[in-house]
């Protein structure tokens, strides 16, 4: 048998390599359209020359979400890793949204349209069309419409699941809740402006509170991933809200069925957070709002399906003691004649400091497994809030406990439960163990603050 001529085979060799290089990089592109997201493609756009392929694939190749065009404002910025990148136009990729069980899937976007049945998984759809409240989605194989403002199974009044469906993308505030705040304030005082990184809708006339609110918006996002290590996706594409009268805000809290009558200064929903003004102090304005952007930060750095504990005391912690907005001890210490009063977070520390010393349980078990609606309603609300954010300040503040509530948080963003057992096998205590070394470091930081 004649072997063929060494360059013969050297052409052919080469042939074949590039053909197998040309149907490589053509199944990576066909893969790269499909999952824009995947973190080799971020690694991929940092090198030199394969960089600006990447960067240039994505730019034009990758299709905005359906009804959805890319701005052409002012840039934006987002963290990634710690490095900050600067993006010129919002994130391109699908808008989700996240959807419990028992929502009614419908043919055409009407209530009264033939009911095709309910949704049985806990999970985020990606959205096809939007009709006012109502999304188009793929569920159950087929092509549904979804009214995200009617009632649903099991799905509590702030949007947590037992489940988390991960991290979602930034979404823009529901259009319809936007004219329902124009309205209440009145078109000609509503003052629409740039808020970077969030749209700012408000009746308020306060520049200096503005102006202070201005700061906290742009500093936020950076000292949640610091403190929680764990980051944000996409660049924030929501609407703040802030109304000069309670009345107005609390018309415009009722306009959402699940909230309507819960008592609360904020709340974040659909894309938006709106607090209000009247009868409060800039310190407890400013508080409010970092607390209700940590609520969307949580959404984009861990899922919406938070339990209340976690979610409420991320946000809690970051408002009070550890973000931009925190207050110093002394500025809550009120001294009259003989009397010490102690105001907010610190008389709830001089109370919880209290129980420390006079019980050995201090009910994190029931803490920790707490349903969202005890948080809304339940004669002790406040003292739950107080709790949890104590709770997750001692996380955070314990040298030996922090790396593994860090881990805890990665790993609920990556789809685990995060139930209590889970959170006890992060940290590596016993439950008996955690209560008492709580209790420690509450009477500690009373000492401290001298309470």
């Amino acid at each position: 048998m004649t072997r063929k001529p060494w360059r013969l085979r050297l052409r052919e060799s080469v042939a074949y390599a590039a053909v197998l290089a040309v149907l490589s990089l053509f199944g990576l592109f066909a893969w790269m359209t499909r999952q824009p997201e995947a973190p080799f493609f971020d690694r991929a756009a940092a090198l030199p020359y394969v960089g600006d392929v990447v960067t240039w694939t994505r730019d034009r190749f990758v299709a905005p979400a359906p009804g959805e065009t890319p701005s052409s404002g002012g840039a934006g910025r987002a963290r990634s890793g710690s490095r900050d990148v600067t993006t010129d136009e919002p994130s391109l990729l699908p808008e989700r949204e996240f959807i419990g069980i028992g929502a009614a899937m419908r043919a055409r976007p009407r209530s009264e349209a033939q009911l095709l049945g309910r949704t049985t998984r806990l999970e985020s759809y990606e959205v096809l069309e939007r009709a006012g409240t109502w999304v188009l989605v793929v569920a159950s194989s087929r092509r549904v419409w979804i009214d995200l403002a009617a009632e649903r199974v099991l799905m509590p009044p702030l949007g947590n699941e037992p489940l988390p469906p991960g991290p979602l993308h930034p979404r823009q505030a529901d259009p319809e809740l936007l004219a329902v705040a124009l309205e209440l304030m009145g078109e000609d005082e509503v003052r629409r402006e740039a808020f970077e990184p969030y749209e700012l809708l408000t009746d308020v006339i306060r520049p200096r509170l503005i102006e202070r609110l201005r700061e906290l918006s742009q500093q936020v996002e950076s000292a949640y991933f610091e403190r929680y290590g764990v980051e944000p996706i996409g660049v924030p594409r929501e609407s703040v809200v802030l109304f000069r009268s309670q009345k107005d805000y609390e018309q415009f809290r009722d306009a959402i069925a699940a909230l309507v009558g819960i008592k609360s200064h904020g709340f974040q929903s659909r894309g938006l957070v709106a607090f209000f003004v009247e009868g409060r102090s800039d310190a407890e304005v400013e508080g409010t709002f970092v607390h209700e952007l940590v609520h969307l930060l949580n959404r984009r750095a861990i899922g919406p399906a938070l339990p209340a504990w976690l979610a409420e005391g991320l946000a809690d912690e970051l408002a009070l003691f550890s973000g931009p907005a925190a207050r110093e001890r002394s500025e809550l210490i009120d001294v009259v004649g003989p009397e010490i009063r102690y105001r907010g977070w610190l008389a709830g520390l001089k109370v919880l400091r209290d129980e420390a010393r006079g019980s050995e349980s201090l009910g994190l078990a029931a803490l920790i497994s707490s349903e969202p609606e005890a948080f809304l309603s339940a004669p002790n609300a406040a003292a739950l809030y107080l709790r949890s954010a104590f709770f997750v300040h001692f996380l955070l503040e314990d040298e030996s406990l922090r790396p593994g509530f860090h881990t805890f948080l990665d790993q609920v963003r990556s789809g685990r439960q995060p139930t209590a057992d889970h959170l006890l096998e992060s940290l590596g205590v016993q439950l008996q163990e955690l209560e008492q070394r709580f209790g420690l470091f509450l009477i500690g930081e009373g000492l401290k603050a001298g309470v």
